[in-house]
């Protein structure tokens, strides 16, 4: 309960903070999907040609589609307070072969977000670049918009990473390190912001094949940003059911604990991800 003592701008001030802390955490976590989920669709053809030795032929299928759902829980807690909040994310997309090196594609996303988090809708095109059969870049433009309570926002942003994979029998091994920059232009009553920042990511993963088609995986990501005081970090856990090497089916559950946020502010994010792949 709130001491009714507590001076009301002292008290204002708190649940400010807590519904921005809302907009950019749910923000941050759908552009962290987005970014996961296009090198994982790029890893899963890459890692399936170099386990049928396609060598320097064109595949087969060269169309691929992707898509997923994820429901984040985000938990705020500073000075005596705590309040909590709930996103929905969903993401697709769409690449196609060129070349057997060169890959373009685009996602689209949007996302949901109580405690005034607002909505928001975004659009990502990228390119990816196999440099050899176990690494690749990938280069991506974002752009989104968030209407939220008393505000809007739109954001732009520019990101390169170099990936890995190797299969190796039943394992599978993949790393990923990036860097991203962008803008933000926030607009609330009687007021406008900008601002902008660049972060940094390491993400390491490693899986085992049971049985053929059925995977599990475990995962690590550690991020950074100049906004922040220090970095975060990422564990995961999950499993993927494929299907004729061209379709297949993952689940995915992550967590954080980031303490390290202006103000003393803790934030805690659990993550359930479905998501789906299918070449044609």
């Amino acid at each position: 309960m709130v001491n009714r003592f507590l001076p009301r701008i002292g008290l204002a001030a708190i649940l400010a903070a807590f519904s921005s802390a809302a907009f950019s955490t749910a923000q941050e976590e759908v552009d962290k999907q987005i970014a996961k989920l296009i090198s994982d669709a790029i890893s899963s053809r890459v890692s399936a040609s170099v386990v049928s030795q396609t060598g320097a032929a064109m595949p087969s299928e060269p169309n691929n589609i992707w898509g997923s759902y994820g429901r984040a829980k985000i938990d705020f807690s500073a000075a005596g307070f705590s309040s909590n909040s709930r996103t929905n994310i969903y993401v697709g997309g769409y690449d196609r072969d060129i070349t057997n090196s060169l890959i373009l594609g685009a996602s689209l996303s949007a996302s949901d977000t109580n405690n005034n988090g607002g909505k928001s809708w975004g659009i990502s095109p990228y390119l990816a670049y196999k440099f050899t059969n176990s690494f690749f870049g990938i280069a991506t433009y974002s752009y989104s918009r968030t209407d939220f309570t008393g505000g809007n926002s739109d954001s732009n942003s520019l990101g390169a990473s170099l990936n890995f994979v190797h299969r190796a029998g039943d394992f599978l091994v993949k790393g990923r390190v990036g860097i991203t920059g962008g803008e933000s232009k926030t607009n609330t009553v009687g007021f406008s912001t900008r601002s902008s920042s660049t972060s940094y990511v390491g993400d390491a993963e490693a899986g085992y094949f049971f049985v053929p088609g059925l995977y599990g995986f475990v995962g690590l990501q550690a991020s950074d940003t100049n906004k922040s005081n220090g970095y975060n970090l990422f564990g995961r856990i999950g499993i993927e059911k494929e299907f004729n090497k061209n379709a297949a089916v993952s689940l995915r559950y992550e967590a954080k604990t980031d303490d390290n946020q202006p103000g003393g502010t803790s934030v805690k994010i659990d993550t359930w991800t479905l998501a789906a792949r299918f070449r044609f």
